[in-house]
């Protein structure tokens, strides 16, 4: 048949309620409607989710047998449309190959699922990619996984649009189809799958709306009877509306968004149906993990999944059961914790050198940090300040610690950070701290490094802590991506800001502090005020014999003696983060 200049997609989804009858009437009344291609979703509930997971026995009863797809493929086979799959796994990825397929298409979901990601390249057919929910460096990666294994004639079509049952108008953002053209035009076609519900006017105005964003496939969920509510009805049209257009323009306005919005929903989609890494067998102990190890799935736990490139040829430090998910507690790290300091400070000069009970106050730092390296808390310590010669002070005053010391940029920090954990050795987790937070925790420290490998965390911070006495813990990866991304890495003094302003690339976590320590003291060193409190603070502790050797409840227990005291400096303004630099992070 003549393609049309915008190929129509009927996506038929579950909408045949696991019916295969229904199922094949579906597609050829779709085909009678003038759709260029049909598509099935074919997956077995164990390529979804795992056996626990709630909805585990619905899609076991609604997925098809081979025996089933036998049927159906028999009887559209001499339809004048093409056939398109959806694959959600390599069991569903093994019943396609006994048909003539015209396209894969690739879930979300399944974006860094890389042995999937293979296979489909390597059969020469056409792909389709849905990004709904998925950050263009998930985008980006799968690309890559697919060029490298797929042939020069292979199309791969992008399409723009996510499912929130049903999606609504104006979080549709449109306006990221003009971002996939500019990072993706000359790798893919585009195309939308819009999910605005079925009896809405603009669930046929919405993708003529995105026509002159250069698309050129339209996917639509249709369905034999909205009125029945069966599986899928919410963003389908019925055959009789398949081709309808009704012009509400003005209201069409409210779509358009802009290309970084991720609405709450999205959000909310992504957390939902992401997939993670599970071992797919028993893995002992000292195993080193092959791809054959792994499986992705989607659990209804809240831990977040390691990258791909995290696990694979990793050696196993404890026994993973299988279905359990891959968690970074089961490798080896090097932990290097980072102290940044300088002397200049516009509103406490020289406050590294200062006394605080009796000592400067940098050196009370590397006490409390020295105490989380004997511990085995941390495995090395670094100090990175500025080549400036005020700075000469600084090196002379931690001479006596176990510590390395690189000096560098004095506006670029991360630069200045970089050389520390570039020159040392295996370092592949940072904890960063100021030298204007010398009241750190080793307790703390401890956790904080626990938390965030349990979760899988790139980002993890211990803001509910009173400031001054917490840390940051930050994937190596992390830093590296900033340091080579950055738009604007001159502003990495905030460097925080780099990475929650862009929390779809990175996996981001608070440590949880029980309500005794989570105080809102202020003890941080920036200010006269701020380091008379800390010089009363530590000189009560050393009066106790608690000079370096204090925990938490300590603290607490001062100012639950002394309650005034945490009023000095209450009124304190922090100092307003610039507005001059740019966070953003190329692809």
């Amino acid at each position: 048949m003549q393609i049309k200049k915008t190929e129509i997609i009927a996506e038929i989804a579950n909408a045949h309620q696991g019916n295969r009858e229904l199922a094949i009437k579906i597609a050829k009344q779709a085909i009678n409607s003038g759709a260029n291609a049909i598509k099935f979703q074919m997956y077995t509930a164990d390529d979804l989710l795992v056996s626990t997971h709630n909805r585990y026995e619905h899609f076991k009863k609604q997925s098809f047998s081979k025996s089933d797809w036998d049927i159906i493929f028999g009887a559209i086979k001499n339809c004048e449309a093409k056939v398109y799959v959806d694959i959600f796994g390599l069991d569903s990825f093994r019943i396609s190959q006994n048909y003539k397929i015209d396209a894969y298409k690739v879930h979300f979901s399944d974006l860094t699922n890389v042995p999937l990601l293979k296979l489909i390249a390597k059969t020469g057919k056409d792909i389709l990619i849905g990004s709904g929910g998925a950050s263009f460096q998930e985008i980006n990666y799968s690309l890559e996984i697919i060029r490298a294994h797929s042939k020069s004639n292979q199309k791969i079509i992008l399409f723009h649009g996510f499912q929130a049952y049903p999606t609504k108008i104006n979080e549709t953002n449109l306006e990221r189809l003009i971002k996939f053209d500019e990072l993706f035009g000359d790798q893919v076609q585009l195309g939308i799958s819009d999910h605005i519900a079925g009896d809405n006017l603009f669930s046929k105005i919405i993708p003529m709306m995105a026509l002159p964003y250069k698309i050129k496939f339209v996917e639509k969920h249709i369905t034999i009877n909205r009125h029945q509510k069966g599986t899928d009805y919410y963003s389908s049209l019925e055959m009789s509306d398949f081709k309808s257009f009704i012009d509400f323009f003005r209201l069409a306005e409210s779509s358009l968004g802009t290309y970084d919005n991720y609405p709450s929903s999205e959000i909310n989609y992504r957390k939902t149906v992401k997939k993670k890494w599970f071992a797919n067998k028993n893995i002992p102990k000292g195993s080193v993990i092959q791809e054959e190890d792994l499986v992705m799935k989607r659990d209804d736990s809240s831990t977040l999944s390691l990258d791909y490139d995290q696990i694979i040829n990793k050696e196993v430090i404890e026994d993973i059961a299988k279905d359990e998910i891959i968690k970074n507690t089961a490798f080896n790290h090097h932990v290097l914790g980072i102290v940044v300091a300088r002397s200049k400070s516009s509103r406490l000069p020289d406050k590294a050198v200062k006394p605080i009970a009796g000592e400067a106050s940098l050196i009370h730092l590397f006490k409390r940090l020295e105490i989380s390296l004997k511990k085995n808390y941390i495995d090395e310590i670094a100090f990175c300040t500025t080549t400036e010669k005020d700075d000469d002070q600084l090196i002379e005053l931690i001479k006596d610690f176990p510590v390395n010391v690189y000096r560098g940029d004095v506006d670029n920090v991360l630069k200045r950070m970089s050389k520390a954990f570039y020159n040392t050795s295996n370092a592949d987790i940072i904890l960063r701290i100021t030298g204007d937070d010398i009241l750190i925790d080793p307790d703390y420290v401890q956790k904080i490094v626990q938390y965030h490998l349990s979760n899988n965390l790139d980002y993890t911070d211990a803001k509910a802590l009173p400031s001054g006495t917490e840390v940051e813990v930050i994937n190596v990866s992390v830093l590296d991506t900033i340091l080579k991304k950055s738009e604007n890495p001159e502003g990495t003094e905030y460097l925080t800001n780099y990475i929650v302003e862009n929390e779809l690339l990175f996996k981001i976590g608070s440590l949880p502090v029980p309500d005794k320590h989570n105080k809102d003291y202020r003890l941080t060193l920036d200010t006269e005020d701020d380091y008379n409190l800390i010089n009363e603070l530590c000189t009560w502790l050393s009066n106790n014999k608690k000079k370096y050797e204090y925990t938490m409840d300590d603290i607490v227990e001062f100012f639950d003696k002394h309650p005034e005291a945490a009023k000095r400096n209450k009124s304190i303004v922090q100092r307003k983060i610039p507005l001059n630099f740019s966070t953003k992070l190329k692809i």
